[in-house]
């Protein structure tokens, strides 16, 4: 919609044009407002802080992880190929193989049309409990950026970078996380959570890729 501010008081077309900013701020971050999809993807991310960034040295990167970041791990459509089990993941005595999924065909294509128009967004707070710590680009200390150990007597730090989750039929969801403590140390894992008797669970953590 255009405003002719020309015919405008000038209060009026301060008000408005400030409107027009604010809308198109809250257009860019990750806030879950209160539809049935969107409390189910908040009350995942609260399962995933409880787990994962309740430490004070854990804290969540302000915005969701890169495109490239993604789009550099996958090919699409995706196949269970790329979200196959690696052997670290299956227990001994099994007749789970390698090559094999936690996940259903449906699911896959699901997940895969969701990653393929992935696009960042900034978090909003109001999307996690209270206690999840954000951090952004200028807080990161130096060292961070070139040692994956911390200073003498200083605890070392964690940056998570993840996804929102990808949901499946309101009944399954999955999340892409990376964390790292340092240039070289770095973990890439999808998380695998499913809703049973109407509360989300975290079903299983894959480790997809280490780098140090």
């Amino acid at each position: 919609m255009q405003l002719n501010f020309y015919y405008m008081p000038k209060n009026i077309a301060i008000w408005s044009l400030t409107l027009s900013i604010l809308l198109l701020m809250g257009c860019s971050q990750e806030e879950l407002s209160d539809n049935p999809n969107n409390r189910d993807k908040k009350r995942i991310l609260e399962v995933y802080a409880s787990k994962y960034l309740s430490d004070e040295n854990h804290k969540l990167y302000y915005k969701s992880e890169k495109k490239e970041h993604i789009s550099g791990l996958f090919d699409f459509p995706l196949t269970k190929e790329d979200l196959k089990l690696p052997k670290i993941a299956v227990l001994p005595g099994t007749d789970v193989q390698p090559a094999d999924t936690l996940f259903t065909h449906k699911e896959i294509e699901e997940w895969g049309k969701q990653l393929s128009t992935y696009k960042q967004r900034n978090w909003s707070q109001a999307s996690f409990p209270d206690f999840v710590s954000f951090i952004n680009d200028k807080e990161i200390p130096e060292y961070l950026k070139k040692h994956s150990a911390s200073p003498p007597k200083k605890e070392s730090l964690y940056i998570h970078y993840i996804t929102p989750p990808l949901l499946h039929n309101d009944k399954s969801a999955l999340i892409y996380a990376r964390d790292t403590k340092g240039a070289g140390s770095t973990r890439i894992n999808y998380i695998y959570f499913k809703k049973i008797n109407s509360e989300w669970k975290l079903i299983k953590k894959v480790r997809f890729r280490s780098m140090y």
